[in-house]
């Protein structure tokens, strides 16, 4: 008898483990996720809650987001899925709950800081646009980062906000200064050349 408890206890650790690893696993395959039983659900709720989210029933994505926030509550990304599944099932106050938490804790989250920027730009806050700008550059640039840039480099006051970031803070200064040589650089190209 005591034999069988052993065993069965051996597998039944053995059955966690295999749960655990596959949960793990789902960082780089997101399609093992499926795989994934419901209780041992931590990395892979992520990519339930993102599919949910690109689906066409809010309901689900919204249900499939909040378990993502209850089981790990810290990353902003996850706020920001539900955030965004707030959004698309038309639930603008809990859009724009779980969106400011988002961005307080998303300074290494690029989707939260392009959509932060985007938020600040389309409002006019040159300021706000500005932190989140240069936050995406310190991340290292890519298009939207580049597009964001020239965006509020065009703005008023949005060239002297974020050369205020940019030397502010030694994270930021180098990429900031890149962002703005290429500006300047740029604006040489399309001035016309004296002789």
């Amino acid at each position: 008898m005591i034999r069988a408890t052993w065993i069965a206890l051996m597998v039944l650790l053995a059955g966690v483990a295999v749960c655990a690893q596959i949960d793990r696993a789902t960082v780089n395959d997101p399609a093992l996720a499926v795989l994934v039983p419901g209780p041992f659900r931590a990395f892979a709720q992520a990519p339930l809650a993102a599919a949910a989210l690109v689906g066409t029933d809010g309901d689900a994505a919204i249900k499939e987001a909040q378990v993502l926030v209850r089981r790990r509550p810290v990353p902003a990304e996850h706020l920001f899925l539900l955030s965004m599944a707030n959004l698309t099932s038309g639930d603008p106050q809990g859009f724009a709950k779980a969106f400011e938490l988002s961005t307080r804790r998303g300074w290494r989250a690029r989707p939260v800081q392009a959509t932060a920027a985007r938020a600040a730009l389309d409002t006019g806050d040159v300021e706000a646009a500005a932190n989140r700008i240069a936050a995406l550059w310190a991340l290292g640039p890519d298009d939207e980062t580049r597009a964001l840039t020239k965006e509020l480099l065009d703005r008023p006051g949005g060239r002297a906000a974020f050369e205020l970031r940019a030397d502010a803070n030694p994270v930021w200064r180098a990429s900031g200064r890149r962002a703005l040589d290429r500006d300047d650089a740029s604006e040489r190209r399309r001035l016309p050349v004296r002789q």
